[in-house]
């Protein structure tokens, strides 16, 4: 029985293999016969196996490739944003929470730009330091706040290149410069950015609504006194892959705790703004009724003057009518005056006529006179003798006048010779000073030499040390950077690693500089050294200079010793005058004397010499009146035209005064409606609400998530 059952199943297995080596034959000669056709289906069935395992790794691949992109660019988890901004006290309790890693705030601000004949709207942004980092096409990044880097897709197709200038306008009804620092800005490079990996650059409340293009520049750029955004990195999530639900679970919880503070924080924000707001009113009406006594005040001392002025002038009136009044009497005292003339011409012509009488009785009294001759001759011979003495006298004056005379032309002569020796005192002190004015710019020179030469060598000491410092840090930072290699660096000093490049690259930058600036100054070196050379020069010089004044001085006090001997000799010569003087009035005395006579006789004509006189002067003055009436009357209707003038000032101060005080009620209604409106504006402040997005909300991260998506569709139909 068993050996029955051992021969079936012997039976059956040789059976079985016979059937599958014929089945094989079959297939062989199948094949060898419709060759042409089996190929044809081989690759056929190969080319749908590749594109299939293709089409299925695409999904897995592009969420893999979008996960380390975006992790080494640090891509943000979550997006905060605020109607009306975020504060600094809001980024710590964002950085506070659990599961937050890194809170990064910053700004943006949506702009137009006129690019050739259209306005295009620019998304501007402050450059992150940790997250969202863009990679630069062309050029570098923005180092002043006037500099910025844009998108470089959309400057290859707007033909924008480095070094254009960008100028931006507010698409709101809001100043430019309430946002930004500047409206030109200089393109220095271009970049990419993990936020845009697609065309679409969103969209925005300004021109047509649709974005062209992103632009980054330096948070200095922001003139805002609030963050517009927050970046936020979660814990933990980039060790998750991007797209799934572990990533996402991560973010979720996170931002579940963002949203828990949210309320908190737009309270103590929208507080934060009344109170401010409050404030400022309160300020702007302290102001406002501040303003409104100053104008009350400024227009009351206006009106006072004005009617001070207009007292000014009806007091200049009263005075010109008594001045009428005064010249109206000129006139009548001048006519008067004229009588008073004619009765003087009238005694001076009867005088004439008595004088004529006189010398008629003078011939009669001749006659008498020939008798006493001979009394007159013995006169004659006194005289005669008195005057033989007078002329002696007079020959004695001389003689002391010439003495007199010689002595001062001596004084003359010595007060000469003193003021030359001034003169060559002046002259020799004016070559000193003209030689210390130029030694001056020489010591001057000199003590800048000195200067740059202690200044020069200083740097390089400086330069020197900073070198040697720069290779401690250099050192320091191959020490980390082998840490870093062999995996064993904290995050700390990873940190301390990337701060040490960091400080390394603006330190060999500041070097460079220093060393160019450095070099420029060795350049003057040789100069400074030569002026340094002439000090002895310039010190000989100054020793000459001055030797040179105390020899003045010396022979300025011989100079003022020959002055007070000159004056004493004047003091001498005046002395003598003086009793030169005395001879000659005892000299003047006999001459009086003598002429007494004669003046006797000469009374009479210089009565009426002197009458004549008065009456040439009474005519004088009373031609001189009538000018003075003349000019009396110019002056007069000078003042009237005056008084005119004043008068229109004075009726152009009251149309001045009133038009400031309607100007001043005008700008204090307009400052009250200002007020009352701002007052409405802060009435009308709604509660600041948060945005909190995560990368779902950005539409090119999403669709990126949705192709792959497509993808793993297209794999599963196939």
């Amino acid at each position: 029985m068993k050996n029955r059952c051992r021969l079936k199943r012997l039976s059956g297995k040789r059976g079985d293999h016979m059937r599958k080596k014929a089945l094989a034959k079959d297939f062989r000669m199948e094949i060898k016969n419709s060759l042409n056709r089996f190929l044809s289906i081989f690759f056929i069935v190969a080319l749908g196996v590749s594109f299939f395992a293709g089409v299925r790794a695409s999904e897995p691949d592009m969420r893999y490739s979008g996960d380390a992109y975006f992790d080494e660019h640090q891509l943000m988890d979550l997006k905060v944003l605020s109607t009306l901004g975020i504060t600094e006290n809001d980024i710590r309790e964002l950085g506070s929470l659990e599961g937050v890693e890194i809170v990064e705030p910053g700004y943006m601000a949506d702009v137009l730009s006129l690019m050739g004949d259209s306005e295009r709207i620019i998304h501007v942004e402050s450059l992150p330091e940790t997250m969202n980092q863009v990679d630069v096409v062309e050029g570098r990044l923005p180092e002043n706040l006037k500099e910025c880097v844009i998108d470089a897709d959309a400057a290859q197709s707007h033909d924008i290149e480095i070094g254009d200038i960008l100028t931006f306008k507010s698409g709101t009804d809001k100043d430019l410069e309430d946002t930004l620092a500047s409206n030109q800005f200089e393109v220095v490079g271009t970049c990419t950015s993990p936020v845009y990996i697609s065309f679409d650059r969103g969209s925005t409340n300004i021109g047509n609504g649709e974005i062209d293009m992103f632009a980054y520049v330096q948070e200095e750029s922001f003139t805002q006194e609030v963050y517009t955004q927050a970046w936020v990195r979660v814990l933990g999530a980039e060790d998750a892959v991007a797209f799934t639900e572990e990533y996402k679970n991560i973010v979720d919880a996170v931002k579940e705790r963002v949203e828990s503070i949210s309320d908190v924080q737009c309270d103590i924000r929208y507080a934060e703004i009344m109170d401010e707001a409050n404030g400022e009113i309160e300020e702007a009406e302290s102001e406002l009724d501040k303003a409104k006594e100053e104008a009350e005040s400024e227009l009351a001392e206006a009106e006072q003057k004005l009617l001070d002025g207009e007292k000014e002038l009806e007091d200049g009136k009263a005075e010109l009518a008594s001045s009428e009044k005064k010249l109206a009497d000129g006139k009548n005292e001048l006519i008067a005056s004229r009588s008073t003339l004619d009765s003087g011409w009238s005694q001076y012509n009867s005088g004439m006529q008595e004088m004529a009488s006189g010398k008629e009785q003078l011939t009669q009294a001749a006659a008498l006179l020939s008798e006493n001759e001979a009394q007159i001759v013995q006169g004659e011979s006194a005289i005669a003798a008195a005057e033989k003495e007078i002329a002696d006298n007079e020959a004695k004056l001389i003689e002391g006048e010439a003495a007199i005379a010689v002595a001062e032309k001596e004084i003359a002569e010595n007060e000469a010779a003193i003021l030359a020796g001034e003169e060559a005192l002046k002259a020799a002190e004016d070559e000193i000073a003209a030689k210390e004015q130029e030694l001056i710019p020489l010591e001057q020179a000199l003590g800048e030499a000195k200067e740059k030469v202690a200044a020069l060598d200083e740097g390089w000491q400086q330069y020197e040390a900073a070198l040697a410092n720069l290779d401690v840090m250099k050192q320091q930072l191959s020490e980390l950077e082998q840490l870093i290699g062999e995996g064993t660096a904290t995050e700390e000093q990873v940190a301390q690693a990337e701060q040490l490049r960091t400080t390394i690259t603006q330190t060999e930058r500041e070097l460079a500089v220093q060393r160019i600036q450095l070099e420029a100054m060795e350049a003057m070196r040789p100069a400074a050294e030569a002026i340094i050379e002439k000090e002895g020069e310039i010190v000989s010089g100054r020793e000459q200079i001055e030797a040179g004044k105390a020899e003045i001085a010396s022979q300025r006090s011989a100079l003022e010793e020959g002055r007070r001997q000159l004056e004493a000799g004047k003091s001498e010569l005046v002395s003598q005058k003086a009793a030169l003087e005395e001879g000659r009035h005892q000299l003047e005395a006999g001459k009086s004397e003598l002429e007494k006579q004669r003046r006797v006789l000469a009374e009479g004509e210089a009565v009426l010499q002197a009458s004549y006189l008065q009456l040439v002067d009474g005519e004088t003055a009373y031609k001189s009146g009538w000018a003075q009436i003349a000019d009396g009357e110019a002056q007069i209707a000078e003042a009237y035209s005056l008084i005119r003038k004043n008068e229109q000032k004075l009726s152009d101060g009251w149309k001045d005064y009133e038009d400031g005080k309607k100007e001043a009620r005008e700008k204090i209604e307009d400052a009250e409606v200002k007020i009352q409106d701002a007052k409405d504006e802060i009435a009308d402040i709604e509660k600041p609400v948060w945005y909190i997005n995560d990368r779902d909300d950005n539409k090119d991260y999403s669709g990126y998530s949705d192709n792959a998506d497509r993808m793993g569709a297209i794999g599963k139909v196939f």
